[in-house]
C-alpha cells in the first residue's frame, strides 16, 4: 500500500460518520485517492480506481438488487468502497457474501 493515502478503515476511524459495515470487511485496508458523490448505478463504472463511491438515499438502497450491480461494478473498476443510507429493511445475505467474496466494502450511514 503506498502510504500516501488513507484507508477506507482509517476514514471510518475519524469518527466522523455514524456507519456500519454491512459486508466486504476484507477491503477496509484499500486506499482511497477520492472521495465521489454518485448519483447512479452506472456512473460506478466510470470511476477512477482507488474512488470510494458515496451514495445519497435517494440513490441506492443496499437492500434492493441494484446493491449487487453497484458492488460487481465497483469491483470491476477497482472501488475502494461503496457508502450508502443504512438501510431499514434487511440487507439481503446474497449481498453480504457478495460484498464479502468481492472485498469490496459496503458501509451503511445513518
Amino acid at each position: 500500500m503506498n502510504d500516501n493515502f488513507v484507508t477506507v478503515r482509517q476514514l471510518l476511524g475519524m469518527g466522523l460518520l455514524a456507519h456500519e459495515v454491512l459486508g466486504g470487511e476484507a477491503g477496509l485496508d484499500r486506499p482511497v485517492r477520492m472521495i465521489v458523490p454518485t448519483v447512479s448505478t452506472t456512473e460506478v463504472g466510470a470511476l477512477a480506481s482507488c474512488s470510494l463511491a458515496v451514495f445519497g438515499p435517494e440513490h441506492l438502497a443496499v437492500e434492493d438488487l441494484a446493491a449487487d450491480l453497484v458492488l460487481r461494478l465497483g469491483h470491476s473498476v477497482g472501488l475502494s468502497g461503496i457508502i450508502a443510507e443504512r438501510p431499514r429493511r434487511p440487507v439481503p445475505l446474497v449481498t453480504r457474501r457478495l460484498a464479502d467474496k468481492l472485498a469490496v466494502p459496503l458501509i451503511g450511514r445513518s
